[in-house]
């Protein structure tokens, strides 16, 4: 019953409508002041949207029965038709016709469009899973309403469920949920409906396993127009590495709190005891060789302990102490710092402590190193200065001593020698050193260190020792490559490293460290010539690279885009950096990117070839073909070092490829057609079929006659066109007058003119052409031509030549049919006309126009048309003037 239902529901529905639609058009005729069809048609409508295609017919059947009883004089009967009835029923049948395929082809349009949509809609969806997946991250819907609650399948696995065993009630998540949570999560929930505000909440869930893992909860309320909550959604994420994290981050932070807890306990006992200490410090100042001072900075009041005065070399209580005093004894050249670092440390508020020399009166120098403190008032003013003073020589000696020391042990396994600042005299050399320049143990103590530097015309080696000892010495310190030279003459390169050292003994010395670097010298001569040549060879290759009319390109070994050429970039339409790395791929043609894709994928992954045909779509919109190929590029040990590849545009070749197809397609047609009736008549004669028929087989004659004079123009034509466009054709150009060319080609047509009863008329002119007579009036012969088969009997071809600046224009008048304005160029082409029957009513090829063409642009001149449909044509063709 059902199926009887739906099966001829919609033919009911096509019936009902056509009925509603007979009833209103009765009642509303004398309302209806156009038409009575308007009720039909939305039937027809209503039906085909409803029905379908078979309902549609019907309704139409309908209406144009109910319109010819009901409203087709004599009304309420079916009988014949007047002509003027019957069109009037076929105009509302085909008008019917049209709306019923139009509203069928809507409603298969929307159904089409309706299954993109839940596809593009599956797609969305599978992407946003796969996403989800990955993140570890679930979605959850709640019907506050309802109590019904959505799960996607990740928030079912992050909550340790079976995908698909979801209930979607809310009392299955709180089972899940830990039981230590409840209340929390509750009240998040209740405060984010409350206020309105997004919520995010960590929280646990118990697996059904029993182990116990950490979720991110985040969500937002919806509400309806009163204000109440009706549903809330959002997402979940799993959040256990995280907090595996966080938890060991807060076990390190205790434990360092605690560590310095127990530092800090340390500190104040160390603290304790030094305050305990600080009465036997000043006992031990006056046990030991330490001085003290005491300086009242408002007065100046300076005391010293008997230790100070032996410190600067005087005798206790011989002299009344003082800041002046003091400054005496200091080295000349430390005295101005040594004040300056003492005002800025009562100035900075800091300790006072620094190491310089005293001159002592019997002249010697003494190394000493003071450590003060100034005491300030309560507003902050420095009161006093306090401190005492170490004797540092044989601190200073042995530390200068360990500092040479180390220099020498640091550098034992390299050339070192120590050369006197003031003489420039070597004081040592260790083996090292003699044995790289070839001299005996001890060979070199005493010389002068230019005995090693290498001379040449116009520098000695004097000069050499003191150009490097001076930027030693402003520098302090220097590296440097300089030219030696060996014991045997033998020269040699090496890089240096000198310092400046204080020396007990010899005084400033420099301690200078040399290693051969002649090898190296070398290999760095051949590493620059190599890379000079590399430099070269990459130069090379851009310049052929930027000026190839090749596109060109390089990966890296994983297929990634590195280089394009200028070409490259045209074929696509996009800078350098559009295409790197994958950039390449969005100009593909949609048609062609996942194939290609695909394709060099595989060949990169197997490291082969790649060759094929590729379309690219240009920035404007044009799509380019191209052949691509690309191979990989091996280095000698035969490893990968990426791939090379070019794309070739093709684009026009294809286009010549199609014309030529094209041409000889339209030139086999052109050949069969008059062939085929030739060789029917002459077929019909062999047979003997008009042997007692001369007037039947004269026709025949005739007609073999005709079809092979047109096969004859046809292959001249083709023949003469190919030399025009192959320039084979040599232009014999001269003077010659325009009125002269003009007569000659109305002369040779003067009778095909009077056979169609056309006037051709030449306008006086007095200009003169410099051309080939006989290719212009071939030219003007078939334009002319053409203007007689195209014009009515009784009308008129007009030639007339004009001179303008720089070319001599020719036109030719016609009051012919016309030529439509989307043929104006087409027809120069090869076989183009504006009419397909056009060669076989009037007898042309057309190639005539085609040839004109080519003989106007060998001339180097244009030729053109403009024209109205029904008002004829004007074809102007120019030859450029020739100066004299």
């Amino acid at each position: 019953m059902m199926k009887f239902y739906q099966r001829f529901l919609p033919y009911a529905v096509a019936v009902g409508s056509t009925a509603i639609a007979l009833l209103l058009t009765l009642n509303l005729e004398p309302f209806l002041t156009q038409s009575v069809s308007v009720f039909f048609f939305v039937a027809i409508t209503v039906s085909t949207w409803y029905g379908g295609l078979k309902p549609g017919l019907v309704a139409i059947f309908l209406s144009t029965l109910a319109v010819n009883i009901f409203f087709v004089p004599p009304l309420g009967q079916f009988t014949t038709l007047t002509i003027s009835d019957f069109i009037r029923l076929a105009s509302f049948s085909l008008v019917a016709v049209v709306i019923h395929l139009l509203s069928h082809s809507l409603k298969n349009s929307k159904r089409r469009i309706e299954q993109l949509s839940q596809q593009l809609l599956e797609k969305n969806a599978e992407q946003l899973r796969m996403v989800l997946s990955a993140a570890q991250m679930g979605l959850w819907d709640w019907n506050i309403l309802t109590g019904e609650i959505y799960w996607s399948p990740e928030h079912e696995r992050l909550l340790g469920l079976t995908v698909g065993t979801f209930d979607g009630r809310y009392e299955t998540f709180k089972a899940c949920l830990h039981p230590q949570d409840h209340e929390k999560f509750n009240q998040v929930i209740e405060r984010s409906l409350k206020e309105r505000v997004p919520h995010q909440h960590e929280y646990r869930v118990i697996w059904p396993d029993g182990s116990i893992h950490w979720i991110e909860g985040r969500g937002q309320g919806f509400y309806d127009e009163s204000g109440q909550p009706v549903r809330m959604t959002g997402t979940v994420m799993a959040i256990d590495e995280r907090k595996q994290i966080n938890t060991e981050l807060e076990a390190r932070v205790a434990e360092r709190t605690t560590e310095l807890s127990e530092v800090n306990q340390h500190l104040e006992e160390a603290l304790t005891a030094l305050q305990e200490s600080e009465e036997r410090r000043r006992l031990a100042l006056d046990l030991t060789h330490i001085g003290f001072w005491d300086l009242h900075l408002p007065s100046g009041k300076l005391i010293w302990n008997d230790n100070l005065f032996t410190l600067h070399g005087l005798v206790p209580d011989s002299i009344e102490p003082s800041y002046e005093l003091s400054r005496s004894i200091v080295h000349p050249d430390d005295v101005d710092w040594v004040e300056q670092q003492f005002l800025e440390s009562i100035k900075n508020h800091t300790d006072f402590s620094i190491e310089y020399r005293l001159i002592h009166p019997d002249g010697s120098v003494h190394w000493v190193m003071p450590r003060g403190k100034a005491i300030y008032n309560e507003s902050g003013q420095p009161v006093r200065s306090l401190g005492v003073l170490l004797d540092i020589g044989d601190y200073k000696r042995d530390q200068q001593m360990l500092d040479l020391q180390a220099v020498i042990t640091r550098n034992m396994a390299e050339s070192i020698c120590l050369i006197k600042v003031d003489n420039q005299v070597i004081v040592y050399a260790n083996p090292k050193f003699e044995q790289m320049f070839g001299y005996e143990a001890g060979e070199l103590n005493g010389q002068f260190v230019s005995i090693v530097n290498y001379a040449t015309k116009e520098v000695t080696a004097e000069d050499v020792s003191e150009v490097i000892i001076s930027a030693i010495l402003q520098n302090g310190e220097a590296t440097y490559e300089v030219h030696n030279i060996k014991k045997d003459g033998t020269p040699f390169w090496c890089r240096a490293t000198a310092s400046v050292f204080k020396h007990s003994e010899y005084g400033d010395v420099l301690v200078v460290v040399q290693q051969d670097i002649t090898i190296a010298k070398h290999l760095e001569a051949v590493r620059q010539q190599a890379e000079k040549e590399l430099r070269q060879s990459e130069a090379n290759f851009r310049s052929l690279s930027e000026s190839s009319p090749i596109g060109i390109f390089m990966t890296d070994i994983h297929g990634q885009c590195i280089y394009t050429n200028p070409r490259y970039q045209m074929i696509c339409g996009c800078t350098f950096d559009e295409l790197l790395g994958e950039g390449c791929v969005k100009f593909l043609h949609p048609d062609d990117r996942e194939t290609v894709t695909t394709e060099w994928s595989k060949a990169v992954s197997q490291r082969q070839e790649f060759s094929g045909e590729v379309r690219y779509v240009h920035k404007d919109g044009i799509i380019r073909f191209t052949q691509v190929r690309s191979a990989p590029i091996l280095s000698v040990s035969d490893e990968l070092m990426g791939y090379v590849g070019t794309v070739e545009d093709i684009t026009e070749r294809q286009a010549i490829e199609q014309m030529k197809s094209e041409f000889i397609s339209i030139v086999s047609h052109e050949l069969r057609t008059p062939l085929s009736s030739i060789r029917g008549s002459l077929g019909l004669l062999a047979a003997g079929i008009f042997k007692n028929q001369p007037d039947a087989t004269q026709q025949m004659l005739d007609i073999a006659v005709h079809d092979t004079e047109r096969l004859v123009r046809l292959v001249n034509d083709i023949l003469d066109l190919e030399r025009l466009e192959a320039q084979k054709v040599k232009l014999n150009q001269q003077w010659c007058d325009a009125i002269t060319l003009m007569e000659q080609s109305v002369k040779t047509l003067q009778s095909l003119a009077a056979q169609s009863h056309i006037t051709l008329l030449v306008e006086p002119s007095s200009v003169q052409v410099w051309a080939d007579s006989d290719r212009i009036i071939q030219t003007l012969v078939n334009l002319i031509s053409n203007a007689i088969k195209f014009s009515l009997p009784q009308s008129s071809v007009t030639l007339k030549a004009q001179e303008l600046a720089d070319r001599v224009l020719f036109e030719v008048t016609d009051q012919g049919r016309g030529v439509p304005a989307d043929k104006l160029e087409t027809i120069f082409g090869r076989f183009q006309q504006v009419d397909a029957s056009d060669s076989r009513q009037k007898g042309g090829t057309g190639l005539g126009l085609a040839i004109c063409q080519s003989i106007v642009q060998q001339h180097g001149g244009k030729i053109w048309v403009e024209s109205v449909v029904g008002a004829g044509s004007k074809f102007y063709f120019t030859l450029p003037k020739q100066l004299d």
